[in-house]
């Protein structure tokens, strides 16, 4: 955007936030944005479309929610059920899809056999929306580390692996992983520190709380056991649920840990939920 569309935005009522979102280098750019390159933003529907940062649920390295995947739900299947983790439970809730997400999925699944008994469906009687979907993804699992990722995203084979390995090396209740964000024909890579190198333990639990750091819960790996105190709060809006749960994990864990390698690939999908905001 120009000067002027940037302008036309925030006269709109646009609200610019630093250092959360999508990332860019356009000079124009950081002049809204405290040359920090990096902003989240939601906008009403009679401004131009804007860059809005995952936070939308579907996919799975662990779970999988969906609503109407079935045409760009082939790719992150497959990027899930190739994982080089062979001990892993996948979980695809399904949010009362009208389009056979469902046996879409199982058709795929005919191309992995020793998967099979390793997948398990959630299926809602009616759309519920992506914060009650994610709800059902950690509660159903039953593993001892979760993660999630979109149906319209897909992971780097050997992502689970990497981040479990980790985990349990450390012992740590959550680790949180840089991503590749596809948007249009531009690729980025979105690190926790701008390229920065590694901070301690301390520096990144601020960063995640103050939402200085990629929300999307598709970069965390949490202990199951952290979310299942009785005041974990589950967000009931189905917009920006992620950064409600992220920010909780970030407080709840007794150690954070960091793995300085994209393993997840966002990609902007124009029809996905946060893409479409309405009264919901």
């Amino acid at each position: 955007y120009d000067a002027d569309e940037w302008a036309k935005m925030e006269a709109a009522g646009v609200v610019f936030l630093p250092a959360a979102g999508y990332q860019a280098s356009d000079s124009h750019v950081a002049e809204y944005t405290e040359n920090s390159g990096r902003y989240w933003s939601c906008t009403p529907d009679d401004v131009p479309p804007m860059f809005i940062n995952a936070f939308e649920f579907s996919g799975l390295f662990d779970e999988v929610s969906m609503y109407n995947s079935a045409l760009y739900i082939e790719k992150c299947a497959r990027s899930l059920f190739e994982q080089t983790l062979e001990d892993i439970e996948f979980i695809f809730v399904d949010d009362a899809s009208t389009d056979g997400s469902v046996d879409a999925v199982k058709k795929i699944l005919e191309d992995y056999p020793q998967r099979k008994n390793q997948v398990r469906f959630v299926v809602h009687e009616r759309n519920m929306g992506s914060a009650a979907s994610k709800r059902d993804s950690y509660l159903y699992a039953k593993g001892e580390y979760v993660i999630v990722a979109d149906s319209d995203d897909y992971a780097e084979k050997d992502a689970a692996e990497i981040l479990y390995n980790k985990a349990k090396a450390e012992d740590a209740d959550l680790v949180v992983c840089s991503i590749y964000q596809h948007f249009k024909q531009n690729t980025a890579v979105l690190d926790f520190w701008g390229n920065k190198g590694d901070q301690n333990e301390a520096e990144l639990r601020k960063n995640m709380i103050l939402c200085c750091v990629p929300t999307g819960l598709w970069c965390h790996m949490v202990r199951r056991d952290l979310i299942l105190v009785d005041h974990f709060v589950w967000p009931t809006a189905n917009f920006a649920e992620d950064v409600v749960i992220s920010v909780q994990m970030a407080c709840f864990a007794k150690k954070i840990v960091w793995v300085n390698v994209p393993l997840y690939h966002y990609v902007y999908t124009p029809q996905s939920i946060c893409s479409k905001m309405d009264g919901k």
